[in-house]
């Protein structure tokens, strides 16, 4: 369906009549998925059902369109439940402004709570393709990360609690609490003067609901924990992603086009550098200085 209005703009100047008519109040514009990426599959699904209203009518001006039955659009907001968390949790994975790590364990446990509770449902529409994502989830996330781990409890809001129910709901049989109590315990009597991660632990965790700068806490903290804050700064700066690096990659063409291509590798990192300035920096820049820097 969306194919074929997208197909032609006078179909599109069709659509914008039904959806000026029936009064949409939304600035989406109709997109079409691509096959080798499965968030765009979302970000169709969720566009046509901002215009599912006006989708119906064109079908009855238009029978080349196709048609959907209320069963098949009641399916498609099914799908989008299911896909929204995981759109969500991608696009905060691939954050580069922000410190990632810390977000993994909270993001990935989500993911698998999330296909687990649908192969609950066996008359769930997704109830066979929840067993083939587990599948793949198993394939590629047999372990959690220990280092990933570190970083949760290394972020206020949630600490050690968090990770011992992760782990008390994913191994519910092999979780022994009294023995990790003990372990503490032991270093703690063996140790008169508690470490600055006892300390830290000790202390109560933040609300989770919060928005958090959590490299602002660390550093207004540094003074308090020396240490802790040292190794919080080497946890936190490993993206779990790789797209920044990919999307440098990929604006290779701009930088080294036809017309430099003898550019100097010290002038091609100024100029990545400098566009990544532009882009990040708030309010204006002076592009003259900088250039003259270069």
């Amino acid at each position: 369906m969306v194919k074929y209005v997208r197909g032609a703009k006078g179909r599109m100047i069709k659509l914008a009549e039904f959806i000026s008519q029936l009064s949409i109040n939304c600035k989406k514009k109709l997109s079409q998925d691509v096959p080798t990426r499965w968030n765009s599959t979302y970000v169709m699904l969720e566009s046509a059902l901002q215009y599912k209203v006006a989708l119906s009518q064109y079908e009855l001006v238009d029978k080349n369109v196709g048609y959907l039955t209320d069963e098949e659009w009641a399916k498609v907001h099914k799908i989008c439940q299911f896909l929204k968390p995981f759109y969500d949790i991608t696009v905060l994975f691939s954050g580069s402004q922000y410190p990632t790590s810390n977000l993994y364990f909270r993001g990935v446990y989500k993911i698998q709570s999330l296909i687990s509770n649908e192969m609950q449902d066996e008359g769930s529409i997704l109830y066979q393709t929840a067993f083939e994502m587990n599948e793949k989830f198993r394939k590629y996330w047999k372990n959690y990360s220990l280092i990933l781990s570190f970083a949760v409890i290394l972020d206020p809001r949630y600490k050690l609690k968090f990770v011992e129910y992760v782990f008390r709901k994913i191994y519910p049989t092999n979780y022994s609490e009294k023995e990790f109590e003990s372990i503490f315990c032991q270093n703690d009597s063996q140790n008169e003067t508690k470490s600055q991660l006892h300390l830290y632990l000790e202390e109560s965790k933040l609300d989770a609901r919060v928005k958090l700068d959590v490299l602002s806490f660390w550093r207004s903290n540094k003074s308090k924990y020396p240490i802790l804050s040292a190794m919080t700064r080497d946890i936190l700066s490993m993206p779990i992603t790789t797209v920044a690096s990919e999307s440098s990659f990929s604006i290779r063409s701009q930088i080294i086009s036809k017309y430099r291509g003898s550019i100097t590798p010290d002038n091609a990192e100024a100029l990545l550098c400098t566009r990544n300035w532009l882009y990040g920096a708030k309010g204006k820049v002076n592009i003259i200085l900088i250039c003259c820097i270069i």
